[in-house]
């Protein structure tokens, strides 16, 4: 894999970790299954206890970018190790991009 393709790579996770944890096109989901949120603030969780935190998890691009890389490369066909490793970078590069775009 080149440079580019790496590059690449991490951008379209960033923007996946996005739009899955942040944007407005996953709100209603991520309403229902955590309950609550600015617009129905008495709304209660779909699921009582891990809605929360599943929500939470999905809304921390550093999370998010760390289970992404990991069952990506999975499917890929890699072995456990470099499945964490690729999933550890995955997380440090949502977490800085999210800090360089101020999305986080």
């Amino acid at each position: 894999m080149s440079h580019w393709q790496v590059g690449w790579l991490l951008l379209a996770a960033f923007g996946l970790a996005y739009i899955v944890g942040h944007s407005t096109i996953s709100l209603p989901i991520r309403l229902l299954l955590g309950g609550g949120g600015q617009l129905n603030p008495e709304a209660k969780p779909l699921i009582p206890f891990v809605g929360p935190l599943l929500i939470s998890l999905v809304e921390c691009p550093a999370c998010f970018g760390f289970w992404e890389g990991f069952i990506f490369s999975l499917i890929n066909g890699s072995a456990f190790l470099p499945a964490v490793v690729v999933g550890c970078a995955v997380s440090g590069s949502n977490f800085i991009l999210g800090r360089l775009t101020h999305l986080i």
